[in-house]
């Protein structure tokens, strides 16, 4: 079936095409943001939920965009430094609209101005490299943890590894 009336496949666990499950789309609006994506499964898993694709049946693929985590480290910093916030608001809106799948993804995105630590930590040169945005990725569930927000000065004193 193609169209608005196309089932959605939940991609869940492994690869195999026996843990998918598919949802009516009226299933789907009716889960709200408190009502776990768990709860439509015929029983409890016993594995993760990986990955959630929005998938008419003839293969057309949305992934969800990133999930910023912590937003109130960018809100604390920018009250400290007012002129910081505008830099910071547009590097939140265009992470928040990413959808990225590894460190190139990244990289074709912010060019020069990321530097890659371990650990998917990642150091964004923010306003012109006055500040330094570290953050963390999963790229599996589409999440960026931000861990450090500073002046450059700042940013020289801790261990980026670590922090």
């Amino acid at each position: 079936m193609v169209g608005p009336k196309a089932p959605i496949a939940v991609k869940i666990g492994s690869d195999d095409a026996k843990d998918s499950i598919t949802f009516s789309r009226r299933q789907i609006a009716s889960m709200t943001l408190g009502n776990r994506l768990t709860s439509w499964l015929p029983t409890p898993p016993t594995f993760p939920i990986r990955e959630i694709f929005l998938v008419p049946k003839m293969g057309i693929c949305y992934t969800l965009p990133m999930q910023i985590i912590a937003k109130s480290t960018l809100r604390k910093f920018w009250e400290i430094h007012p002129q910081a916030e505008t830099p910071l608001k547009t590097w939140y809106a265009i992470v928040g609209k990413a959808a990225w799948s590894g460190p190139a993804d990244v990289k074709k995105m912010f060019g020069v101005n990321v530097d890659f630590v371990s650990d998917n930590r990642i150091i964004f040169d923010i306003s012109g490299n006055r500040y330094r945005l570290m953050v963390r990725i999963a790229y599996p569930y589409q999440r960026v943890l931000a861990k450090f927000v500073g002046t450059h000065k700042e940013y020289n004193d801790i261990n980026p590894e670590t922090a």
